[in-house]
């Protein structure tokens, strides 16, 4: 089996702590739910719009078995496979990324840290 590497750059939270989501220490964490369910789940609890969080990801780096994670905003995602080689279009931080990043944390109940710029590895 072919093992595949992957390079991404992501403007957001990164964690380094193996298996920890970033809202583990939430008073309603449940284990069993992804990000996802937990984002509509509080979402609807607070009578929100599931709008207001479009554009922020959770997804992890290092490998599968071995996660670590983060948060960031979809439009930072510049992704490199294997052998490829990717141009960053740009490091500006758009003006809304900061506003956008908070209030998806403050919804998944995510501690708040500042964000920047992370290069994070990812294999399968």
């Amino acid at each position: 089996m072919a093992i595949h590497q992957y390079a991404r750059l992501v403007w957001g939270l990164a964690y380094a702590s193996p298996h920890d989501l970033p809202w583990s220490q939430s008073p309603d964490f449940d284990p069993e739910e992804d990000w996802n369910q937990r984002l509509q789940r509080r979402v609807t609890l607070q009578n929100r719009q599931p709008e207001e969080f479009h554009g922020c990801v959770v997804d992890i780096h290092v490998h599968f078995d071995d996660p670590r994670y983060y948060v960031a905003i979809e439009e930072s995602l510049v992704e490199a496979q294997d052998v490829a080689a990717e141009s960053v279009p740009s490091f500006d931080i758009w003006p809304d990324w900061e506003r956008r990043l908070l209030a998806f944390c403050n919804i998944m109940d995510i501690p708040w840290k500042e964000p920047r710029w992370f290069l994070v590895t990812y294999m399968v």
